[in-house]
């Protein structure tokens, strides 16, 4: 959350429909908005503490609508091929198996 208490995990706008106006979003919403406008990127990764999975697109569940990205495959190639680096790190770590090696869409996760 930010110190106006929005949460930035649910303040970017997602790709089905949701118009991509700056307006209402958080300062930190925008500033990347306008970066990705300015600098397209085609892949990105980011980490932070929690589960050990890895989730690739799409976040937002919508009933009746699969939520599945036409890169489906290659997400899910590049997900395992991580996991797998991860599950070999378990020596160094204090891995949970339980959370560790699993590949998800962020909509089969949890809902938004």
């Amino acid at each position: 959350f930010t110190l106006n208490n929005i949460d930035l995990n649910r303040d970017f706008p997602d790709y089905l429909g949701i118009q991509l106006s700056l307006s209402n979003r958080a300062l930190e919403t925008r500033a990347i908005m306008s970066w990705l406008h300015d600098i397209p990127f085609v892949l990105s990764a980011n980490f932070h503490g929690g589960a050990f999975i890895i989730n690739i697109p799409y976040d937002r569940y919508y009933v009746g609508k699969i939520s599945i990205s036409s890169d489906d495959d290659i997400y899910q190639m590049i997900g395992r091929s991580y996991v797998n680096r991860i599950l070999d790190t378990e020596r160094y770590c204090n891995l949970n198996k339980d959370d560790v090696g699993t590949v998800i869409r962020g909509a089969d996760w949890y809902e938004i």
